[in-house]
């Protein structure tokens, strides 16, 4: 998704927040060693650097790379340094270079109940409300709704709607206006695409795994 989005937005920069972790970089920055060395899985993102803090955002760019990959440490019990990354990130956006910024595991920072672990979710939120002021937008990727606030869930424009284990989980697309029918694919590799605002209706499709 990342290589689409660049091949139609060349200048773009993006930030991913890896809180399993689960991605390679491919780079590191001078003075940085990356904190995985033994991480046997996980993909390799191209062209993508590692950043510990808030201010290598900024030498990233100025070495020309695109996308940056934050990792939550072994020792840390909540996400919170990732939040001050994604904090950054929206702070020094501008709307000539767009922006975007990727949660694999959205629910990583929030609690059952949808408040953020230790203040760790708000500069998410910014971005979900306030993104598209900067040329900022948000992909935020969960197995589960259940935990997402609604203020998350309602700022979403387009879905793609995997196989959900728990039914309920269909519910809380309401929040975004998703039609009340809709419902979760069955098979493996199918989804349901839908786009807020549009006159169609929730569209099944399929991945190419060619």
């Amino acid at each position: 998704m990342i290589g689409a989005v660049r091949q139609r937005e060349p200048q773009s920069q993006h930030l991913i927040l890896d809180s399993k972790p689960r991605f390679r970089a491919e780079w590191t920055l001078p003075g940085i060693v990356a904190r995985y060395p033994g991480m046997d899985h996980g993909e390799k993102i191209g062209g993508s650097v590692i950043v510990h803090e808030p201010e290598d955002l900024n030498v990233a760019w100025r070495r020309d790379y695109q996308i940056a990959i934050a990792q939550i440490d072994p020792v840390e019990s909540t996400p919170l340094r990732l939040s001050w990354i994604a904090q950054e990130f929206f702070n020094s956006a501008r709307a000539k270079i767009p922006r975007y910024l990727w949660v694999d595991e959205g629910l990583d920072f929030y609690t059952a109940g949808g408040q953020g672990i230790r203040g760790s979710a708000p500069a998410i939120l910014r971005v979900a409300r306030a993104g598209r002021e900067k040329g900022m937008g948000l992909i935020f990727c969960s197995q589960r709704t259940r935990g997402v606030p609604p203020q998350v869930i309602s700022e979403i424009t387009k879905l793609y709607l995997f196989r959900l284990d728990h039914r309920d989980d269909v519910k809380h697309l309401s929040h975004m206006g998703a039609p009340p029918r809709i419902e979760s694919p069955e098979k493996d590799h199918e989804f349901l695409f839908w786009e807020k605002g549009s006159q169609l209706e929730p569209q099944l499709m399929k991945i190419s795994l060619k």
